[in-house]
C-alpha cells in the first residue's frame, strides 16, 4: 500500500464516527430519564414508579412564552406500580413511543414511607445492574409521597429535576448520591441524606397562583439502608459540616430579643475516634470556621472586643449544642450519621473486626461524644452599630 492509499484509509476511518449514531437505538427514539420517584404501591408488596423526562418535542419553544403557554410543560412523567422496580419500568415502556435510558438521571428521591418500611437496597440493586445509571445521582427522601415532588415549579429552572441537581450542587444540608449510599453500606454505617417537604403557596411567577413548592427541611437518619429517623435544618448543617460536606451557610443565634445573623467562611472539621484501654469508644469533634457578622439586632457595640467574645462564645455555644442534639437523636436511631464506624476500621482494625456486627448497638450505648467550636468573627460587615442608634451629637 502506497503512501497516497494509506492517507485516503486514515481519512476515511476518521470520518466514520462522524456518519451518525452507531448506538442500536437513533438518538431521535430515545427518551432520557432526569429523575426517578418511589412511593409505596397500590397493593401490598408493590412499588410506585414515577419517572420524569423532558419532551423533545416541546424543548425548541422554551424561548416563546407565548408558545410555551399553549403546547404546556417541556417535561412530563410516567408512573407504574409492580412488584419490582424493573417490572414498574417495563409497564411504563409498554406505553411510551421511545426507549427509555438512565444515562442522564440527575436525581432519585424516595418517600420517607418507603425508605422506612422497604429501604434503599432495591435502588441500589436496580442502580448496579444499570451500567449507564450514574452513580453520582444525587438521593432525597421526601416527607410526604415523592411523586408529589415531581408537580414541583421550577420557578428558576427547565424542569423538576433540575430544581434537584441544584439543590445537590448546592450543600444547603449537605448532598448524598447513589455511590455515598453504596460505599456507607459496604462498610456497615449510617449516612444522612437531605430530606425535601412539599407544599403550595403563591407564586408572582405563576400569576400568583396556589403552586406546589419544594423545599429542602433537614435530613433523613439512614442505617442498614433504612430511614431511622428526622434531623432539623439546624442539625443536619452541622452534621454535614463536620463531614465536610457543607458550603458557605448562615447561622442564626438568638439571645432573648437579640438577635444575631452570621455568614460562615473557611469551614473545617475534624473527627477523631479513640478505643481507650478499657474498651469504651470516645469521639472527638471539633468545628472551626471564621464569620462574618451579618446582622446585629442588639444594643450592644459589637466593636468592643469582650462584647464581641462574648457574641462568639453564644455562637460556639449553640452550634455544639445542635451537633450534641444531632448525635444525641442519631444514637436514639442507631444511626451512625457521621460513619464513625468507618473511621474506627482505618484506626483501630482488629478492635473494628469485633464489633463490626453489633455496630448499631454498640454506637448507641458505648460511644461518647467530646464536641468543640471554634467560631471566630474576623469581620463585621460593616456594621458597626445599626444605623437607627445614631444619633446627631448637638453642638454647645
Amino acid at each position: 500500500m502506497n503512501r497516497a492509499a494509506r492517507t485516503i484509509l486514515a481519512v476515511a476511518l476518521l470520518a466514520l464516527p462522524l456518519s451518525g449514531c452507531w448506538s442500536k437505538i437513533e438518538l431521535n427514539d430515545r427518551s432520557f430519564i432526569t429523575s426517578a420517584y418511589l412511593d409505596l404501591g397500590e397493593r401490598q408488596g408493590e412499588i410506585m414508579l414515577t419517572v420524569g423526562s423532558p419532551l423533545p418535542n416541546r424543548l425548541g419553544s422554551i424561548g416563546n412564552t407565548e408558545s410555551t403557554a399553549q403546547q404546556g410543560k417541556s417535561y412530563t412523567s410516567v408512573t407504574a406500580s409492580a412488584h419490582t422496580i424493573p417490572e414498574a419500568l417495563d409497564k411504563i415502556q409498554n406505553d411510551l413511543t421511545r426507549k427509555l435510558t438512565w444515562g442522564q438521571t440527575r436525581a432519585v428521591v424516595v418517600s420517607a414511607d418507603y425508605a422506612t418500611q422497604v429501604g434503599l437496597q432495591d435502588v441500589l440493586e436496580w442502580a448496579a445492574r444499570n451500567p449507564s445509571f450514574p452513580f453520582r445521582t444525587f438521593v432525597f427522601v421526601s416527607e410526604g409521597d415523592a411523586r408529589d415532588v415531581m408537580e414541583l415549579t421550577p420557578v428558576y429552572e427547565r424542569a423538576p429535576a433540575e430544581v434537584l441537581r441544584k439543590y445537590g450542587n448546592r450543600k444547603f444540608v449537605g448532598q448524598t448520591t447513589i455511590k455515598d449510599l453504596a460505599v456507607a453500606t459496604a462498610s456497615g454505617v449510617g449516612t444522612s441524606v437531605p430530606l425535601l417537604r412539599t407544599g403550595k403557596k403563591p407564586l408572582i411567577s405563576e400569576n400568583n397562583k396556589i403552586s406546589p413548592w419544594t423545599g429542602i427541611s433537614g435530613a433523613a437518619m439512614i442505617q442498614d439502608l433504612h430511614m431511622k429517623g428526622r434531623l432539623g435544618i439546624s442539625e443536619a448543617k452541622v452534621i454535614s459540616w463536620a463531614e465536610g460536606n457543607l458550603a458557605g451557610p448562615m447561622y442564626d443565634v438568638l439571645s432573648g430579643q437579640e438577635k444575631f445573623d452570621y455568614k460562615l467562611n473557611r469551614l473545617k472539621a475534624s473527627i477523631s475516634p479513640v478505643v481507650t484501654s478499657a474498651g469504651d469508644i470516645i469521639c472527638r469533634i471539633r468545628l472551626s470556621a471564621e464569620a462574618t457578622l451579618e446582622s446585629a439586632v442588639s444594643p450592644r457595640d459589637v466593636t468592643d472586643s469582650a462584647e464581641l467574645h462574648k457574641l462568639e462564645g453564644q455562637m460556639n455555644a449553640a452550634i455544639v449544642a445542635d451537633m450534641q442534639n444531632a448525635l444525641e437523636n442519631s444514637q436514639k436511631a442507631s444511626a451512625d450519621i457521621l460513619e464513625l464506624g468507618r473511621r474506627l476500621e482505618w484506626r483501630y482494625p482488629r478492635f473494628w473486626s469485633r464489633i463490626k456486627n453489633s455496630w448499631a448497638n454498640v454506637y448507641t450505648k458505648d460511644v461518647r461524644f467530646k464536641i468543640k467550636a471554634d467560631i471566630r468573627v474576623t469581620h463585621l460587615d460593616g456594621e458597626n452599630q445599626p444605623l437607627w442608634t445614631i444619633r446627631e451629637v448637638k453642638s454647645k
